[in-house]
């Protein structure tokens, strides 16, 4: 999805007011931001200083899907940041659960849920399908006013993404670790 993104945004148009990604089957929440093609292909807009929304829709693949409530949704979050009342280069993951429209209670600004990583596992009886596992601890009550709490509460969760890896808490300890007799060693 995020070379898809950059081929639109670099060679199939002349100037993009938004990038829309989605609406994608199944939410994208806390640590699989990091892996999700919605999300990447969102964020080639981002780093193009483009409004960026990646919009999911939280059901499984088993889930017969009315996607009445997803567009509905999509519509009004995407109307505003047209009509630039979100603020401009916004990046924003946007995550609707999977309830009928009237009963949505309302949309929420979250922060992503420090959920525990995925591992794909080999599927024992076919070889065509793979499992997830969650790994770490698990969190069996979300954590108020992130993503996961968001659509365990029938929010539409709206949570504006910034990208920047480095842990700045880490830095000064490091330099210094890592600098201590450095004019006495050999490298």
């Amino acid at each position: 999805p995020g070379d898809a993104a950059i081929v639109g945004l670099d060679h199939l148009s002349k100037s993009t007011d938004i990038l829309i990604s989605g609406i994608n089957q199944g939410a994208n929440i806390g640590f699989d931001l990091s892996i999700s093609g919605t999300v990447g292909a969102a964020l080639q807009g981002y780093f193009r200083g483009i409004t960026s929304l990646a919009i999911s829709y939280a059901m499984t693949p088993q889930t017969e899907v009315d996607w009445e409530t997803a567009e509905h949704i999509a519509s009004i979050i995407c109307g505003k940041a047209l009509s630039e009342e979100i603020p401009k280069k916004s990046f924003l993951n946007i995550n609707i659960p999977l309830v009928a429209i009237g009963e949505i209670a309302g949309l929420v600004v979250t922060r992503a849920e420090e959920t525990g990583y995925f591992q794909l596992e080999d599927a024992k009886n076919n070889t065509s399908k793979l499992k997830r596992k969650t790994l770490g601890e698990p969190k069996p009550i979300p954590q108020t006013g992130t993503d996961l709490w968001a659509l365990s509460q029938k929010y539409v969760s709206i949570c504006p993404i910034q990208i920047n890896l480095t842990d700045y808490r880490k830095m000064d300890a490091l330099g210094k670790v890592l600098n201590e007799n450095w004019k006495e060693k050999e490298i």
